[in-house]
């Protein structure tokens, strides 16, 4: 195998075993090879390495949007889910279909983000794995839709599902995301004091040292909790732990 390939393949090999959403020094490490993994990105869909590019980018594509290069990472999501010839790879791959709708709704692509979220459910429903890690952060991203395109009663019963389900599967990730998204949505029917409190049970439930990210955001929401509440002090308190 040429020089070029060899060192393609390492990196695509090295993209797929980061966990960039949790780990600081995968985030760390994604941002210094970035350019390295666009590149062996590139060669993986020139040569139809289909896999390959498929696990690659079902890591990376939260760098992508941390990085603000939010229709880069729609559009190598796009090619990894097309690059799934067969039914099996598609079910297999179907974490590309939520990432992309989340990457769409953050562009504020509503209807092909919920399309991208059908067909996952499709797909997961022909794998007889609806409530399998995929299918739990899907239900979780329907009702984060419903929320950005102002179906709020629809959110709220979505979110709620999100939230029971994750319980019930033991996965305070996706527990203490929808309690985040419940929270904006208390915020939106002004119910601050709730949105506080639910707040403070994410809390509880994320770990600053594997979920920066996701604790960085729950303060932030706290923040805006307590400002509308007219507490000032925590709120900054708050917002500046976020920051940090």
């Amino acid at each position: 195998m040429p020089c070029a390939h060899r060192a393609a393949w390492y990196f695509c090999e090295l993209a797929a075993g980061l966990s960039v959403g949790d780990a600081l020094s995968d985030l760390q490490l994604a941002a210094e090879e970035l350019e390295n993994f666009r590149a062996a990105l590139a060669w993986a869909r020139e040569q139809g390495e289909c896999e390959l590019l498929a696990l690659a980018m079902c890591r990376i594509w939260p760098l992508m949007n941390l990085q603000g290069a939010i229709a880069e990472a729609i559009d190598w999501l796009q090619t990894a889910i097309d690059c799934c010839r067969t039914r099996e790879q598609a079910r297999r791959h179907r974490g590309l279909l939520v990432a992309l709708a989340v990457c769409l709704k953050l562009d504020r692509q509503f209807e092909r983000a919920q399309d991208a979220l059908d067909r996952c459910a499709v797909l997961s429903a022909e794998a007889k794995t609806p409530n399998d890690a995929t299918g739990l952060w899907r239900m979780l991203e329907q009702g984060a839709l419903l929320y950005e395109m102002g179906c709020l009663e629809e959110a709220a019963v979505a979110l709620e599902r999100s939230r029971e389900a994750n319980v019930r599967a033991g996965q305070p990730r996706w527990v203490a995301e929808s309690l985040r998204c419940l929270a904006k949505l208390a915020l939106e029917q002004d119910a601050p004091e709730r949105a506080e409190a639910l707040l403070k049970e994410a809390l509880e439930l994320e770990d600053p040292q594997t979920q920066a990210w996701g604790v960085g955001n729950t303060l932030w929401q706290l923040g805006r909790a307590r400002r509308v509440r007219g507490n000032l002090g925590g709120a900054r308190e708050a917002m500046e732990e976020s920051v940090r």
